[in-house]
């Protein structure tokens, strides 16, 4: 499908006037998911509070009475007072009291929030291959904006969770489809410049300025939900994939679309004759290969090594670049800015991925851990910041941290970037999808525990960015024993399995299984989807970190 489907699109044009429409359409989606996925930031925000403690009267005698006086303290959590809220703001933690001994609820929500996003992400990845890109992309925008906008009307924390987690659970699926959809439209020559251009780094520091202005966490949250609702009328803009279409035997839609993609490049039609034909061949394949698991991950030493290493490298990736980003209300200074420049770090992140990940000097294994060990240094120095706090002024100490925490995150994304080409690189082919896939979960159980870290910063302050640091630090330790994958062919054959544990007369016959296997129909052909056989190295390069994915 990969070779036909490419020589139609290259024939049709690449990146013609069609294909940039949609390309800017769909990457408006990256607004609404950088807007909910960091709306906490603001609206869970812990707000400055004094506690008043009411005069009391003595009656000494009948006619002498005593008033002791009223005492003010800031941000006591003494339970005869009254609380006042500081005015500048209002956050969930403000309106239903969550401070004090209730303080871990506002932490508990976002938890949920990122729960939501490893279900929709399993979820709605899969229905987008079995219902189509257009449905489950158009049904996550409406669902998530319907619930987000009932976020705004809470009545309670309890029902408030449940709408995130909801929320949450459309952003799994968007941040997958957001990258995938528009690539699916696009030649390789374009992929790998597209692959790089998102809206995320737009999202966030957009939602800086809109939280910045709109002070009230219900109005902001509505101010944030209801725009992404117009892109609901783009239905009659954007097709659905005729890759996909095609895939699915639905060859009349794909050929219309794609009929329509020629005729608005000003192009000629192509022949569609051959794409049928290979489409039909690969599904009587299916038919009779072998499938592969997630357990194939583990068929020899090496390969469980490797397989860990990524695993544990996308989950301090994740929880690193969330747990800076959901920190920063944490940070001296004015919160709006820092958040706007902890979005605006990442662009040049990835350019700097770009150039010294296909660098002969560099390549995709120093990228990683040159991010990494940059991370983790410079979060650790935070500790050592915090140490010498006395020699240093109040202003210069909050000034250093910041700068600190926003280097980490650059790091940070220079790794998750790097990551994500090594992970498409390293394994097998027919492996390929289920590797990222793995990784993938990892990144989003990182992107759970990220709150609950965060959190530790009520216990000290410089806690989150030790235990950032750190995991960090060790990542970079353990990407060491990874191959270099820069202008290497990525590898085909299936390794048998070499534990001793887990040998298998049918699979030990030979040492491994070779991609001459595919042809003679005994492999599995159905576990690669089309989005990562096609793809070159460079083209795996994401929106963005954030962007997470968060494709795979």
């Amino acid at each position: 499908m990969a070779d036909e489907y490419e020589q139609i699109i290259n024939q049709i044009g690449n990146f013609g006037p069609f294909q940039r429409l949609i390309f800017i359409l769909i990457n408006l989606g990256d607004l609404q998911t950088a807007w909910s996925m960091l709306l906490p930031v603001f609206i869970n925000a812990k707000p400055h509070w004094t506690c008043i403690e009411q005069p009391v009267q003595y009656n000494v005698t009948n006619t002498v009475n005593i008033t002791q006086k009223t005492n003010v303290s800031d941000n006591s959590c003494s339970t005869d007072c009254n609380i006042v809220y500081a005015p500048d703001f209002t956050s969930i933690q403000s309106e239903w009291s969550l401070i004090c001994d209730h303080k871990f609820i506002g932490t508990l929500t976002t938890t949920l929030q990122m729960l939501g996003v490893l279900f929709g992400a399993l979820i709605l990845s899969q229905l987008s291959d079995l219902f189509g890109r257009k449905k489950v992309w158009y049904g996550a925008i409406a669902v998530n904006a319907v619930f987000s906008i009932a976020t705004a009307f809470s009545t309670s924390w309890q029902m408030f969770s449940v709408f995130r987690f909801i929320v949450g659970f459309c952003l799994g699926g968007l941040l997958n489809i957001n990258y995938l959809y528009p690539m699916e439209f696009i030649g390789p020559k374009w992929r790998p410049l597209c692959g790089n251009i998102g809206l995320w780094q737009i999202g966030v520091a957009s939602l800086s300025l809109f939280a910045y202005f709109i002070r009230d966490w219900r109005i902001l949250t509505l101010a944030t939900s209801i725009p992404p609702l117009f892109m609901l009328l783009t239905w009659w803009v954007i097709p659905e994939s005729p890759r996909w279409l095609a895939m699915r035997k639905r060859y009349k839609e794909s050929e219309e679309i794609l009929t329509q993609m020629a005729l608005r490049n000003n192009r000629s039609i192509p022949e569609f004759r051959n794409m049928r034909n290979f489409v039909e061949e690969e599904d009587r394949k299916r038919g009779m290969s072998k499938k592969f698991t997630y357990f194939d991950l583990f068929r020899t030493p090496k390969m469980t090594m490797y397989t860990l290493i990524l695993m544990y490298a996308w989950f301090v990736c994740s929880a690193v670049f969330y747990g800076l980003s959901l920190n920063i209300k944490n940070l001296a200074g004015d919160r709006y800015i820092n958040n706007m420049i902890g979005g605006l770090v990442d662009i040049p992140a990835v350019l700097l991925v770009i150039y010294t990940a296909n660098a002969p000097w560099c390549g995709r294994k120093r990228t990683l851990f040159s991010g990494m060990l940059l991370a983790g240094i410079t979060l650790i120095g935070v500790l050592f910041l915090k140490l010498a706090e006395k020699s240093l002024t109040e202003v210069a100490f909050g000034q250093a941290t910041v700068a600190l925490a926003m280097t980490g995150k650059f790091g940070i994304a220079v790794s998750w970037s790097a990551s994500y080409l090594i992970a498409a690189e390293i394994f097998p082919t027919l492996m390929r999808s289920i590797g990222s896939g793995a990784c993938s979960i990892a990144a989003r159980i990182g992107g759970i525990v990220a709150p609950q870290f965060v959190f530790l910063h009520e216990i000290w302050s410089p806690f989150p960015f030790i235990v950032f640091g750190s995991i960090a630090i060790i990542s970079a330790l353990t990407v060491i024993v990874l191959p270099e994958t820069r202008g290497k062919p990525m590898p085909d054959a299936i390794p048998e399995w070499s534990w001793t544990s887990c040998k298998d007369s049918k699979d030990s016959k030979h040492s491994e299984l070779p991609m001459s296997d595919i042809h003679n129909n005994k492999v599995d052909i159905d576990v690669l989807d089309d989005n990562h056989l096609e793809q070159s190295s460079t083209e795996i390069l994401l929106k963005g970190q954030t962007k997470e994915f968060f494709a795979v």
